[in-house]
């Protein structure tokens, strides 16, 4: 038994990084959505204060706390914005044909961070 013909999308480079900034977003939002619902829901959960604290950090300012004032739009914000960013590169990477456990691999130790992060 032979396997399918798989035709291959016409698609150009920036209507796939659009696609994969429109997953990003999207994952982005999703993900905001749980961690907000779980610190509301859970007792002993607290707020994520990654996204903040990496853009904090990046700028040379001391870390924020959770009774910094606005600290939850930050923190949606910068989880858009860098949830946008990886879906753009995930999507140049399913353009250029970079697939499978490996793509994977990249992209998880490019996004992933280490302890120093949290």
């Amino acid at each position: 038994m032979s396997r399918p013909q798989m035709r291959a999308l016409q698609t150009t480079l920036l209507s796939a990084c659009m696609y994969g900034l429109g997953g990003g977003l999207i994952g982005g939002a999703a993900l905001f959505l749980v961690n907000r619902t779980e610190a509301l829901v859970l007792p002993f959960r607290l707020n994520l204060l990654f996204p903040a604290r990496m853009l904090f950090s990046m700028l040379g300012r001391p870390p924020p706390t959770q009774a910094t004032k606005g600290i939850g739009c930050i923190n949606f914000l910068v989880g858009l914005v860098y949830s946008g960013v990886i879906g753009i590169a995930r999507g140049a990477m399913a353009w250029y044909g970079i697939r499978g456990p490996i793509a994977d691999f990249m992209f998880m130790s490019e996004v992933g961070g280490g302890p120093e992060c949290y």
